[in-house]
């Protein structure tokens, strides 16, 4: 198998000989136009209506990576995409860069993944394929073990007694009109196991199955097939996670609902070949930078109140006295500061820092209309290190502040406590 290795909005690699771009293309298409809308309205408008993939670069024989991180399996070539923070690493570790993936989307609530169960340092993977299905299977086979999954499905037969109600259509076209008036087609609910729900949970694990080469995550999805012993087989599709209803009572039985969605979205089979399938799974960089800083301001700086996803102004007024154009702040302290993470990657060159115009022209808007002193635009650090210089703007009297913050650790073991002191220097100020 050829493996691609790639840091996002870093530097291009050469493609395989031979490899299939036209096929690739249109199957990053096919994801791309299926793909969880994560991005919001305030992000980049020109990606969210884009028809076309905007996952990755490819001209010339190479391919670069855009603000995504992930893998890609299509056909034979495996691509890993990892944060452009761990670029500058000396001696680079892809495990170390997963777990610190992992810790980050712990801390998230847009992306729903169940992370924060495991502890990421348990994850010594290599190969992100496998890390995410040891984590699939790991945290599934709890669920599916612990809270068994039953619920009522529609069921239409033909029966020699009533049972619910009649299912008159069918009764009418198969019996009614054979003379065979004697026997009922029913519509009836029983209350089964061989529900939707564990089909699809089934099936995702069987399909990963297909995938895997590694022992123990065969172990931990053989383990759920086995519970699951009784489930009917059949194919599902992403469209069927939409059907399942569930309660909401069993939170951990929706996030692996969302797994499965998630694989089977980002699955397709190669039709000329039934044996040959194609998976990936990539997200937004910018949408998990921007979350690990709102969840762990939320979790560990809970007396300043912080609010992520802030909207409840707008910046103007219409000629017919209608809000238009909604503020979204990414972190909002009340009265206080207010935070706008941007995943760019800055060059001190000049007296602007690196600062994108637009950036400082939306923070100050931002400013003026919350009446709010204070300001940040915060970017993420290469590891062990800044992204270009810390700055203070001051436009008349409000003060912008860039800043940029190193979120990674040589070891996770006191992951919080560091980034609890670097993220906590930050919001040191006499408005604090």
């Amino acid at each position: 198998m050829e493996t691609i290795h790639l840091f996002d909005g870093h530097h291009a690699k050469p493609l395989p000989d031979g490899f299939d771009k036209k096929g690739f293309l249109k199957y990053l298409d096919q994801v791309w136009q299926e793909r969880p809308l994560w991005l919001q309205e305030n992000d980049d408008e020109g990606e969210i209506r884009n028809t076309k993939q905007c996952f990755f670069i490819i001209e010339e024989g190479t391919i670069r990576a855009k603000n995504y991180t992930g893998f890609v399996q299509y056909g034979d070539c495996r691509l890993h995409v990892y944060p452009r923070v761990f670029s500058t690493q000396k001696d680079f570790d892809s495990t170390h860069a997963l777990s610190h993936l992992i810790k980050w989307l712990s801390y998230s609530h847009r992306l729903q993944f169940p992370f924060s169960s495991l502890p990421a340092d348990t994850v010594h993977f290599d190969d992100w394929l496998e890390a995410f299905i040891f984590l699939f299977g790991y945290y599934t086979g709890n669920v599916v073990r612990d809270t068994p999954h039953q619920a009522y499905e529609e069921v239409t037969e033909e029966m020699g007694f009533m049972r619910g109600q009649i299912a008159m259509q069918s009764y009418i076209t198969e019996n009614l009109a054979k003379g065979l008036h004697h026997r009922l087609y029913c519509r009836y609910e029983p209350f089964v196991y061989d529900n939707l729900y564990n089909r699809i949970v089934k099936y995702t694990s069987r399909l990963l199955l297909g995938f895997t080469n590694e022992s123990r995550n065969s172990v931990l999805l053989n383990e759920v097939l086995f519970v699951l012993d009784e489930v009917t087989d059949t194919i599902c599709t992403a469209a069927d996670c939409d059907k399942v209803k569930l309660n909401r009572l069993y939170p951990e039985k929706e996030q692996v609902l969302q797994l499965c969605r998630w694989f089977l979205q980002m699955l397709q089979t190669d039709t000329s070949q039934s044996d040959k399938q194609n998976l990936c799974l990539l997200l937004p960089m910018e949408v998990i930078f921007e979350e690990y800083i709102a969840g762990f301001l939320f979790e560990h700086f809970k007396d300043l109140k912080p609010k992520a996803q802030a909207q409840d102004l707008f910046l103007a007024e219409n000629s017919r006295g209608y809000p238009v154009f909604k503020m979204i702040h990414d972190v909002l302290i009340p009265g206080k500061l207010i935070i706008d993470t941007k995943y760019k990657f800055r060059q001190s060159v000049d007296d602007k820092k690196g600062v994108s115009q637009h950036d400082m022209y939306q923070m100050v808007s931002y400013l003026y209309k919350r009446q709010v002193e204070r300001g940040m635009l915060l970017y993420p650090g290469m590891s062990g290190g800044r992204s270009g210089d810390d700055a203070d703007f001051t436009v008349l009297d409000k003060l912008v502040q860039i800043r940029s913050v190193d979120i990674t650790e040589l070891e996770l073991k006191n992951f919080d406590d560091n980034q609890k002191q670097k993220i906590g220097a930050l919001l040191k100020s006499d408005q604090i």
